[in-house]
């Protein structure tokens, strides 16, 4: 039976980033299946501003709650799914409680970690947020177990679910990394924003091993950083083809943000058959956990390169779990039980 999808979101195109790639593969995967999606953004408003202007982050001004509230009424959707925590997030999940509409929500950043690194916002107060954002969803979705144990143990919110991204197996195939001669110098990938919650600088200021550095993306930081450190490569933003072949040349992709839910980089780099190296965070243990031999974590971020180097993983068998078409095939599954359908 075909159903009336809406995904609303604060992030969406033309950024560039983990969370806009989901809801483009979700809303493709959905569509696939024969199901009918609208997509609710910041592009659809007029009354905005720059939250980060490099970045790319727009705020809809609460004034356009009526507006927005219209095209909720008019699309009349079987499964309303808020995506984001910020302004449309807030007027969307306002609508659903004062019109008894059945909603679920996303948590794809550990905002508490987020907001403290950017903002210096203590952590307590953006755990109240959150609690209080999702604790009236019906289901609430996020991208790993470890995401889930947060929301559970940390926040104390009930109905979580496991919903991962997706990769485009078909696009990034693995290839079979090769031991190199002893005097070859390895190359280390960042990809990504290059933006203070990302802690690229982590990964920046690694000193203690003879590697080359390449820095995929774009972000506030990155003409200081191009300045700062005139030794490593910044290859701006690279997609499709060019962004696999980036992976396919690199020995270890290294990931130093603390923040990620999930970091849809780190399956590109698993299904290219590139181990990763990694500080702790929510995203990296969840990778580890699911595949055992792709990568290494370390709280000092150079000991998890040196060691990463030393891997050449095999064929990643449970990567199709994360595949494009088992995307939608998921997110419905998960919806089965909701009071309108």
């Amino acid at each position: 039976m075909k159903k009336k999808i809406l995904l609303i979101s604060d992030a969406f195109s033309p950024q560039i980033n983990g969370v806009v790639r989901h809801i483009l593969d979700l809303s493709d995967s959905l569509t696939l299946l024969g199901h009918e999606v609208k997509i609710i953004s910041p592009n659809d408003f007029s009354k905005k501003m720059f939250l980060s202007r490099k970045d790319g982050v727009e705020w809809v001004f609460f004034s356009e709650y009526k507006k927005l509230s219209s095209m909720i009424y008019t699309f009349s959707p079987d499964i309303l799914h808020i995506i984001t925590e910020g302004s449309l997030g807030l007027m969307a999940r306002k609508y659903a409680i004062k019109n008894n509409v059945a909603f679920s929500t996303a948590f794809h950043t550990q905002w508490d970690m987020y907001c403290k690194k950017r903002f210096s916002i203590p952590i307590w107060i953006s755990r109240l947020f959150l609690r209080w954002f999702h604790q009236k969803s019906t289901i609430v979705l996020t991208p790993s177990e470890f995401s889930k144990k947060f929301l559970e143990q940390t926040l104390k919110l009930s109905s979580v679910h496991e919903f991962a991204n997706a990769v485009n197996t078909s696009l990034f195939a693995y290839k079979k990394k090769i031991k190199k001669y002893d005097h070859y110098v390895p190359t280390a990938l960042f990809v990504g924003r290059i933006a203070p919650e990302k802690n690229i600088e982590a990964f920046l200021e690694i000193n203690t091993l003879n590697i080359k550095k390449k820095v995929v993306g774009d972000g506030p930081l990155k003409k200081y950083f191009e300045k700062k450190y005139p030794n490593v490569e910044f290859a701006g933003i690279l997609i499709n083809n060019a962004l696999v072949e980036e992976y396919y040349n690199a020995d270890i992709l290294v990931v130093p943000s603390c923040s990620e839910t999930f970091g849809i980089v780190f399956l590109e780099a698993i299904a290219c058959g590139t181990p990763f190296a990694a500080l702790p965070s929510l995203a990296s243990q969840s990778m580890l956990q699911t595949f055992p031999n792709a990568g290494v974590i370390d709280e000092n971020l150079s000991i998890a390169c040196r060691k990463a180097l030393d891997l050449y993983p095999d064929f990643p068998l449970n990567i199709k779990k994360y595949s494009l078409e088992s995307l939608g095939v998921r997110f419905l599954a998960l919806h089965h039980s909701f009071p309108c359908l």
